[in-house]
């Protein structure tokens, strides 16, 4: 696997990829000011928010809202998930709406394998720098998600 590396481009401002490759890593109470779509691909990750404990096994998404306060750290030896965040005011304009999708219901879902096979492309397309593709295949996993999973 990869080492932890952020995926970012100056002309796709507001959108990062974060692939993470942890072992005991921890992070304190937190935020971010963005949507956050993850994807589980080896290890079982934990955080705890909205009041209770969650333990993530792979296959298993990760969703937050922004500014949704949060824990996060590695309940197995070794965590591997990808992370994308994107900023709120991105969206309407990469969706083609004029107002926000609703927000996450469910914070950790079952991934059937096609949002994590999205984000592993998206990566992909990050690292080619072909902007016309990235946008694309970001629309696909951003139309997949909300979808399924926001309103």
């Amino acid at each position: 696997m990869d080492a932890n590396r952020l995926l970012a481009k100056p002309w796709l401002p507001g959108v990062e990829l974060f692939h993470a490759d942890f072992s005991g890593q921890a992070f304190g109470r937190h935020s971010h000011d963005a949507f956050a779509v993850g994807a589980i691909l080896a290890g079982v990750g934990g955080y705890q928010c909205r009041g209770q404990r969650h333990a993530l096994p792979a296959g298993t998404l990760s969703l937050m809202n922004p500014e949704e306060p949060h824990t996060g750290h590695a309940e197995s030896p070794r965590l591997v998930y990808r992370m994308l965040y994107i900023e709120e005011a991105r969206l309407p304009a990469l969706l083609g709406r004029k107002r926000l999708p609703d927000g996450f219901r469910s914070l950790n879902p079952t991934d059937d394998g096609q949002v994590a096979a999205g984000l592993a492309r998206l990566a992909q397309e990050f690292e080619r720098g072909d902007a016309l593709a990235l946008e694309s295949e970001l629309l696909a996993v951003l139309e997949l998600v909300f979808v399924r999973h926001g309103g």
